[in-house]
């Protein structure tokens, strides 16, 4: 299988990136982001940003996608829409750490506007 790659993005982004991340898979990548999935428990009509109702469930969820961001060989981080809840800028924060210690940024993008500092050692890929 072909590279591992990691969208991070605004929880309520996942419906406009399925087709992307379908489109990535398609081409032969192993896109991660389990995320971005569908939730048969979760209400359709609610788009939790944050914490959910259940703390442990969050921490699942929480530790999920950091076992993903270390398996990961591509980080897109998206920033089209705004975000209050910090989770994709935590994301990257871990991954900048581990890009520290290859000395490299190499595999890491944003796509979409800076909204932080930080956005600004992330190179930027016009979509």
């Amino acid at each position: 299988m072909g590279y591992s790659i990691y969208i991070a993005s605004k929880l309520s982004s996942r419906y406009r990136l399925r087709p992307i991340k379908a489109k990535l898979k398609s081409l032969g990548y192993n896109v991660l982001s389990k995320w971005m999935d569908p939730d048969v428990n979760m209400d359709p009509s609610i788009d939790l940003d944050s914490l959910g109702n259940n703390l442990e469930e969050s921490k699942a969820e929480a530790e999920r996608d950091k076992e993903e961001l270390d398996r990961t060989d591509i980080f897109i981080i998206d920033t089209f829409d705004r975000s209050e809840s910090g989770g994709r800028d935590v994301e990257l924060g871990m991954i900048l750490e581990k890009a520290r210690w290859f000395k490299s940024l190499e595999g890491i993008f944003r796509v979409g506007p800076i909204r932080n500092v930080f956005h600004t050692r992330v190179p930027a890929h016009n979509s």
